[in-house]
This record gives C-alpha cells, structure tokens and sequence, in this order.
C-alpha cells in the first residue's frame, strides 16, 4: 500500500510537471544540412521548424564570418559584423536588423542549451545569397568565379517595398513584356519594371533611402514617385500608379529605406486624374543616369526577406 501510494504521488507530480512545462515547437528531422561556400557546417544540427531551416548559432555564426552573442535574461540572440547588427528573440518573429524593425519568417529555439535560429533569414540579412533544393541550403559569403561583384543593390541597405502584413500577389518577373498603351496609340514598347498585383490602398515604403527626384502626375505612371538611391549611386526606384502619397514628401525631400511613401493604386494611361483601367498594383522600376533600365526581379527576391513594421505615426 505504501509503495502503491507512492507511485500515484509520483505520478501526479510527473503530470503537474509536463503541463507546466512549454510545449515544444514542431520538428522535422531529416538529412538536412548547412552548406557554406561549398563546405558544410560542422555542428549546425540544422531542422525544419514552421517550414523554416534552423541551425545552432554559433557553429553557423562561424561559417558566415559573424560575431554571436546571447542573453538569456532577454532571451536575445544577436549577430553582428562590421556595419551590421541583428537582433532575434527566442520564440518571437520579431527581429531588428541596424535598428529597423522586421518580421523574421522563422523563430529562434532553445533546444539541449543551444539556440537556434532561421538560416536564411539570417544569411540574408547580411547580403548573402541562399540556395535551397528541399534538403540542402547553400549560402556563399564570397562570390562565384566570373560572378558579378559588390552589387550595392543585393546589400541589406535595402528593404522590401511592401511592409509586414501587407497583402500581395506572388512575385511575378513580367519584365520586358508587351505593353498595350501608349499616349500616340502605338503598341510599341517593353515593361520597364515588375508589377507586383495588391490590393488598392496597401500601404508602400521605400526600399532604400535617398533623394526624391520626381513626385506627380505621369501620364503612363500616374501617381508616381523617383528616388535616387544612396546605397546605389547613378541608381533611381521608380514607383508608379500609387493612390497617394505619404506624409512630407516632395521635390527633393530625403526618405529612408522602410519610409511609407504612398499607398498602391491604379493610376495612369491618361490625363491627370486617370484611374480603373487596370488592376491595382506597384509598379517598381530600376533606372540608370542615361534612362536605360534593370530588372528588379532578382533584387525584389532578396529584398522578400526584410520587411519593415510602418509606425502608425508614419
């Protein structure tokens, strides 16, 4: 009877136990690995977490040339490198990178004492391009041979030009399609830029900071907005068919990178005031000093990753 009792006491306490404790997150275990300029990351232990790779800290902090640190007080994971500081909570999609507030798509976990956290996201936040074939992610901190290098457009200077919690269509490269208006009615020009399809109104910030350079009515554009670049000088963001502007914006004003700007509309292919005969969306465009452009596509695919939260002060 003793022994009896004694059990049922462990027992109780056992289960008083597990449902104080906090429910672990979903894992999925697999053969995945982390590998950085062709070599992989002894220790990474990396798993798949809400769709997210994770991998042990500092064993990839190694890898990427990055300085970890933890603070188990705040639960804070921080990366930093020279003119870079990335700050992640244990368990939180909140992330601040160079003080910008993002969502990050992945958390960080504690699992056995070590922290883990989202390997692209944070591979991203410092410029580096990811691969991912479902089991394997690639990351290169040096160039390829023959591949272009210092390209100030793929730098973390820069964000992505809808903030967190907008709604928008999948990205889509329609660069240098077909396009059906012109102001003489001749059918002969190419996209200059990527549309991205969003709901009228949603709010747009700049996806790097500058100068503006143009504000106002463009007949093909509408509403639009033409920033020179800081990080990317001789380069200007081109944003058109906007429904409105942001507040303070003019000839000349400076904006910073994550600044709401405007809103999306479906202004443009007519006189000022012209709206309705497309479908709401931005149009983003890329533009060097002599009018020619670039695609914005695989700059827009970096910049996915880093989403500023627009104030309600803004």
């Amino acid at each position: 009877m003793h022994h009896a009792w004694r059990r049922r006491l462990a027992r109780i306490l056992s289960l008083a136990v597990a449902a104080w404790l906090p429910a672990l997150p979903a894992l999925a275990a697999g053969p995945y690995q982390v590998v950085v300029n062709g070599t992989p990351v002894a220790g990474a232990k990396p798993f798949l977490r809400d769709g997210q790779l994770l991998s042990s800290t500092w064993p990839l902090a190694r890898a990427l040339g990055l300085t970890p640190h933890w603070d188990p007080g705040d639960r804070r994971v921080e990366l930093s490198a020279p003119g870079h500081a990335l700050a992640l909570w244990q368990d939180s999609r909140t992330a601040f990178h160079n003080g910008t507030r993002l969502e990050a798509p992945g958390r960080p976990a504690l699992l056995g004492g070590e922290i883990y956290v989202p390997t692209w996201f944070v591979a991203a936040q410092f410029g580096y391009p990811v691969t991912w074939d479902g089991q394997t992610m690639g990351i290169r901190t040096r160039p390829q041979a023959g591949a272009v290098q210092g390209d100030p457009l793929a730098s973390p200077a820069f964000v992505f030009p809808f903030p967190q919690g907008a709604k928008y269509e999948p990205l889509q490269d329609n660069y240098g399609d077909p396009r059906s208006w012109s102001p003489d009615g001749q059918v002969s020009r190419r996209h200059e830029g990527i549309d991205i399809l969003s709901p009228k109104g949603t709010p747009v910030v700049a996806a790097g900071s500058g100068k503006v350079v143009r504000i106002g009515w463009n007949e093909y554009g509408g509403w639009r907005l033409t920033v020179a670049l800081d990080a990317a000088p001789g380069i200007s963001l081109y944003y058109a068919h906007l429904n409105g502007y942001g507040p303070g914006l003019y000839e000349g004003a400076r904006v910073k990178a994550g600044q709401l700007v405007g809103y999306v509309g479906n202004t443009g292919y007519g006189p000022e005031g012209t709206e309705g005969k497309f479908v709401p969306h931005l149009h983003v465009g890329l533009y060097r000093p002599d009018g020619t452009t670039l695609n914005p596509f695989p700059y827009l695919q970096r910049w996915e990753s880093r989403k500023v939260v627009v104030s309600s002060e803004q």
